[in-house]
């Protein structure tokens, strides 16, 4: 597992200008997409919070014998910190505090209490992020401080910053959400996800990514916007595809499959193959992708299998297929605000299926009695 002694060091003194709340937010963007590259990145900075947060309260546990290194690390804290000094330090004095800390991190049994609060903490301190939340089975429509407005789908989160607009116009999304943005050229509006960042000025476009998707996908109604890839994990340097109204563009977290399934049997549209990871699509229906922000969801030649991960969002339940040929059946319609029960209702009408609700889970079986009658929609599988 690597240890803070691995982690580079421009990432290093990063950890030090957050800790003392000194970090610009260009490098607080920089170090999160670090933090979220890799699952032992959060485990070390966490840990290394552990560690200044305890050094700069060991005057206040007089039962601790600890050595005057964490003195020399509570006076930089209080430098730092100081806005009447302009005292420079070096980066070889700050990484040796570091590592002093990180060393008396397991003699300090406080540490382990600290990690799990730790590890519940926003990455931005709660004064400077502002964040919405969605959960599963609603969604909700918010206005942004420069006048955008943002639907979020059931499941999703959306965090910004405080000082949102005074410079720049940044927001995190995890889930699903529509955004209306507010023109202004001076200040492009960016969407990061865990993958993907969207640039935009003054635009209508959409942004699906849940993290238990294969896939993110961005679609475009109005105006321009820039997609570009930002996994830290890519071997070459992306640059940014530019969407047009009407186009979408889909990237693939694990790689492109070998023999791709499409997700719907809609009308043929030009698709390019940018990368192994990227997708671009043109001339589409935007409606069958930002329809869900309406009161008329609509649906073409969509697979149960790519419906039930929408539907769990949707109605907040759990979907189980007793019979897996059940997934390869494909619905077209418009929903509006039915409850899961009169939409099962309304797939009985057009795939062979027997379903029962037992409190927040649903399970679909074949009628076989009628599966005869279906057999000329079943969708073979490629």
């Amino acid at each position: 597992m690597q240890t803070l002694d691995n982690v580079p060091e421009d990432i290093q003194i990063l950890f030090v200008e957050y800790i003392t709340k000194s970090i610009s937010y260009t490098d607080s963007v920089k170090l999160q997409h670090w933090i979220e590259s890799d699952i032992n990145n959060k485990e070390i900075f966490s840990q290394f919070k552990i560690s200044w947060l305890v050094a700069s309260n060991v005057e206040k546990e007089p039962k601790l014998d600890v050595p005057l290194h964490w003195d020399v690390i509570e006076n930089d804290i209080k430098l730092l910190e100081s806005p009447s000094l302009s005292i420079k330090y070096s980066k070889n004095k700050i990484l040796r505090s570091l590592r002093v800390a990180a060393s008396w991190l397991l003699l300090i049994s406080i540490g382990f209490i600290l990690n799990h609060w730790l590890n519940k903490a926003p990455f931005v301190s709660d004064s400077r992020m502002v964040e919405y939340t969605v959960p599963k089975g609603s969604k909700s429509q918010i206005k942004l401080p420069d006048g955008t407005i943002v639907w979020l789908n059931a499941g999703s989160v959306l965090k910004y910053d405080n000082s949102f607009d005074l410079k720049e116009r940044n927001v995190f999304l995890t889930g699903e959400a529509y955004f209306s943005v507010a023109t202004n050229k001076n200040k492009p509006f960016q969407v990061h996800t865990s993958d993907l960042l969207v640039r935009a000025f003054g635009t209508k476009f959409n942004v699906k990514a849940y993290p238990d998707e294969k896939t993110i996908t961005t679609t475009l109604e109005e105006g321009i916007i820039d997609v570009m890839v930002i996994n830290l994990k890519e071997e070459k340097p992306n640059k940014p595809v530019k969407l047009k109204p009407n186009e979408k563009v889909v990237y693939f977290r694990e790689g492109r499959p070998e023999k791709p399934r499409e997700e719907s049997f809609i009308p043929k549209h030009k698709k390019q193959l940018i990368s192994n990871k990227l997708k671009l699509e043109e001339n589409i229906n935007t409606n069958l992708y930002t329809s869900w922000k309406n009161n008329e969801w609509t649906i073409e030649g969509q697979s149960l299998k790519c419906l039930i991960p929408i539907l769990e969002r949707k109605y907040n339940m759990t979907f189980h297929f007793e019979n897996e040929e059940l997934m390869n059946y494909r619905f077209t319609g418009i929903i509006q605000n039915e409850t899961v029960e009169q939409f099962l209702k309304l797939l009985s009408y057009t795939a062979p299926l027997n379903y029962t609700i037992t409190k927040d889970t649903i399970s679909l079986t074949i009628n076989h009695k009628l599966q005869s009658q279906f057999k000329r929609i079943i969708t073979t599988r490629n």
